[in-house]
């Protein structure tokens, strides 16, 4: 199977059309059909996965799974249709499957449960979840320094620090010293703006690079910083710093990174 004929494919099971997933990601008319004949950007593929909610992975390569199934499918729609209900009706829900779970794991019998209250419910039920660690693909490397090409091949997949991210790539370079080592996993959320002070990856004409955003409104001027000193800040126009560079997303740092961070701020 071609990258199209697995999006195809879970578009099918879905119940969507092609043309709604370029229209709701803002891809142009027929540009997923395109795919066929040219490689399409990494980061539209991500958008595609995300949307889809299935494996980049496997979307991308056709290796692994694609983390969806039937039972999947029938939990999406179970959640559609819960939140298209009132309140009244969610809240009967929640009693029910709270009685269902107790039922399950604890032996009760149905008549035991009949005659507990709602609250006592909600009190007793326990949680049986095990959380289960998120793992992201890694794509190439980002330069932690000089900009440099993105090479947007997949290479391996890494434990995410939270639900959050989206995928990893590979530090290069010392410019982010003491935070992120170069050759340290960057761990990356999609997005398409930044809060002042939010470390970022960054398309710089084709080429990507790690860094501290900054804007100064005094001097209406956006500024990429380094934590190493040895590295010179870029500074772009407020004004139109987007047709400057692009944001490819923000970086989610690992209790560690995060350690090193707030020493490092704080010394």
């Amino acid at each position: 199977m071609t990258l199209l004929d697995r999006i195809k494919y879970i578009a099918v099971q879905k119940g969507i059309s092609i043309s709604s997933i370029e229209k709701d990601l803002g891809f142009s008319n027929k540009a997923i059909y395109r795919w066929n004949n040219s490689d399409p950007s990494i980061y539209k593929v991500i958008a595609v996965a995300k949307y889809l909610n299935v494996s980049l992975e496997w979307l991308a390569t056709g290796k692994g799974h694609s983390n969806y199934s039937e039972k999947k499918l029938m939990s999406e729609k179970f959640i559609k249709k819960y939140n298209e209900l009132s309140d009244e009706n969610r809240n009967k829900i929640d009693i029910f499957l709270e009685i269902a779970t107790l039922t399950k794991t604890e032996n009760v019998s149905a008549s035991e449960i009949n005659s507990t209250t709602t609250n006592q419910l909600k009190d007793n039920v326990i949680d049986y979840t095990v959380a289960k660690s998120k793992e992201v693909p890694i794509l190439g490397k980002v330069a932690a320094g000089i900009p440099i090409p993105l090479v947007e091949g997949y290479i391996d997949q890494a434990e995410a620090p939270s639900d959050n991210v989206d995928f990893a790539t590979v530090a290069k370079g010392e410019s982010m010293e003491p935070v992120i080592h170069d050759g340290e996993n960057i761990f990356i959320k999609s997005v398409q703006s930044l809060d002042n002070g939010d470390i970022g990856v960054f398309d710089i004409d084709g080429e990507t690079t790690c860094k501290k955003f900054k804007y100064d409104l005094n001097t209406k001027t956006v500024i990429l910083t380094s934590f190493n000193s040895a590295f010179k800040p870029l500074k772009y126009p407020l004004k139109n710093y987007q047709d400057t560079f692009r944001i490819i997303g923000k970086v989610i740092l690992t209790d560690e990174q995060n350690e090193r961070y707030h020493s490092f701020i704080h010394k």
